[in-house]
């Protein structure tokens, strides 16, 4: 095998592990800004990302004043869920990447899914594995306030 064909062997495995990290999903709303509020959310709507340490997390409670829902986050995990402040971050870098003031969390989803595999094949027949997967989807709403 040539040296070209290892580099590039090599160069592929290593951007496959390094992704490995975590898909943190934005799917914007289309709430349209209503006559009666265009004037303040015009320049809000026109802003665009902040710092995420000015991003507010909302979890037990609504936050006070009017505010616009933009979008939804989802954080999907498989098998371990990572520690909670690990999420708390992931919300507010993507929150404060879209220019959200705050996130509004929502229960997280859980789902498992199952699959069989063949594992073995014996003279006698197919020896097959079933594999259990269960995963966490946490997902919150990034809002901007209408001051």
């Amino acid at each position: 095998m040539s040296k070209v064909k290892i580099s590039g062997l090599l160069l592929t495995a290593s951007l496959a592990f390094a992704g490995c990290g975590y898909n943190v999903q934005y799917s914007a709303l289309n709430n349209p800004i209503t006559p009666l509020n265009a004037e303040d959310a015009s320049a809000v709507a026109a802003r665009g990302p902040i710092s995420p340490s000015e991003v507010t997390l909302f979890l037990t409670q609504r936050p006070q004043g009017e505010y616009r829902e933009l979008g939804v986050i989802t954080i999907p995990t498989y098998q371990t869920v990572p520690p909670q402040e690990e999420i708390f971050q992931l919300f507010r870098d993507k929150a404060a990447e879209v220019g959200a003031d705050g996130v509004i969390l929502l229960d997280p989803q859980m789902a498992v899914d199952s699959y069989t595999t063949p594992n073995y094949v014996y003279d006698w027949g197919v020896f097959y594995t079933e594999t259990v997967r269960s995963r966490s989807i946490f997902r919150g709403m990034a809002i901007q306030f209408i001051q």
